[in-house]
């Protein structure tokens, strides 16, 4: 059962959009990807940070049990403290805050309770900050990045704990993770990486694109050619009849009674309409036979055709259903490859010549192949092949 030319049409369309798909899911695919690994380093990033900030804090909680004997020597330890203008310090008990960054802030929240601070830090547009609390007032060292202040953008915080004199205190230093992701050019390698990706994602969808519409326009090209001339219809006999100067109004000038081969009134038909159409790419295979007349002499014409036969058959073993196979003459063969890569002439040609050198048809032969991609009209194709028809080594006598 045939397929019609709107079914072939609509399949032809089905694979450009189902390349074009993949290409997009796949390119979808790699961005995800980029993004969970640049995700990723950040996160890494942020782990290495917290470990160096566990020992910045742990060593100043060390320094507070060895040195502090009172809730004014702490304070005093935590001002003293190594800070910049990326990183600051902290100091809580069990009752709210005692010191933050400066004296300023340190006036502002010293004495609150826990819940006027969490108001206090969603007021400066704070962000995870009930967690923040509760974290505090948990008495459990960690690390974890909040945000407690919408201009500051979100801190790296370390919280370490030590009691004096039947005092909880909780001391904590914050890093800006905007430095940390400065400091590491975090933001200039995404930047990069993104532009990268996003550049081969649109050059990997336009050329998929591009390539699949570009084959859409060969095959219709093609099926064309093949409908027009292929089709076992009278195409020959109506519009170009015979270039050899014989009549043309049987549909013996279409096939070759010997061998069933397209005959060489229809393949000059063929090759000039693929020239006039700029049919491409195309592969050639030229089969000779060297010895015929030989052959004749010896073992008569009957003998003789039944060893073309053979020899057509194998021919065609080689063809696949869009090759054209014509007999050019008495001697000679062709296979026309309409769709064709430049691989597929060259595979073809070196198992059919291995075959005919070790086929039973006791005939000598020289061959050749060629292929032609862009605006090289077919005739070149064919002048290619038979220029390189070179004798095939004869099979082995056993």
């Amino acid at each position: 059962m045939q397929m019609s030319p709107v079914m072939k049409k609509d399949i032809e369309l089905i694979k450009v959009f189902a390349g074009i798909t993949l290409a997009v899911i796949f390119c979808i695919l790699g961005v995800f990807f980029l993004e969970y690994q640049l995700q990723k380093s950040r996160s890494d990033l942020i782990s290495a940070f917290a470990r160096e900030n566990e020992y910045i804090v742990r060593t100043v909680a060390d320094r507070m049990r060895a040195e502090a004997e009172s809730t004014e020597d702490v304070i005093g330890i935590v001002r003293e403290a190594p800070a910049t203008g990326t990183r600051y310090w902290m100091l809580f008990t069990e009752s709210g805050p005692l010191f933050e960054r400066d004296a300023d802030t340190s006036s502002l929240v010293s004495g609150m309770r826990f819940e006027d601070l969490e108001e206090y830090y969603l007021r400066q547009g704070g962000r995870g900050v009930p967690p923040f609390i509760a974290l505090i007032r948990g008495g459990e060292s960690f690390s974890a990045v909040f945000s407690k202040d919408v201009t500051l953008g979100n801190e790296l915080i370390t919280a370490e704990y030590f009691e004096l004199d039947g005092v909880r205190y909780c001391v904590c230093t914050s890093i800006l993770q905007s430095y940390i992701f400065s400091s590491a050019k975090i933001g200039e390698r995404a930047s990069m990486l993104r532009i990268l990706v996003y550049s081969v994602c649109a050059l990997l969808i336009c050329s998929v694109g591009y390539l699949s519409l570009s084959s859409r326009r060969k095959s219709i090209k093609i099926r064309m050619l093949q409908d027009e001339l292929i089709g076992k219809n009278l195409f020959i006999q109506s519009e170009l009849g015979s270039t050899r100067g014989r009549p043309a109004d049987t549909s013996t000038s279409i096939k070759d009674p010997g061998t069933g081969f397209y005959s060489p009134d229809f393949y000059e038909a063929l090759l000039l309409k693929m020239t006039l159409k700029r049919v491409s790419p195309v592969g050639v295979i030229i089969v000779r036979i060297t010895n015929l007349r030989e052959k004749i002499a010896g073992t008569g014409i009957p003998s003789v055709e039944e060893l073309i036969l053979k020899t057509a058959a194998v021919i065609q073993t080689h063809a696949s259903d869009a090759d054209v196979c014509a007999r050019l003459s008495a001697t000679e063969f062709a296979i026309i490859k309409l769709r064709s890569t430049e691989k597929l002439p060259i595979r073809a040609a070196n198992t059919l010549f291995r075959d005919l050198s070790e086929s039973e048809t006791a005939f000598s032969y020289s061959a050749g192949f060629a292929f032609r991609d862009g605006e090289a009209p077919a005739e070149q194709a064919v002048e290619a092949a038979i220029s390189s028809v070179r004798p095939l080594p004869e099979r082995t006598k056993q």
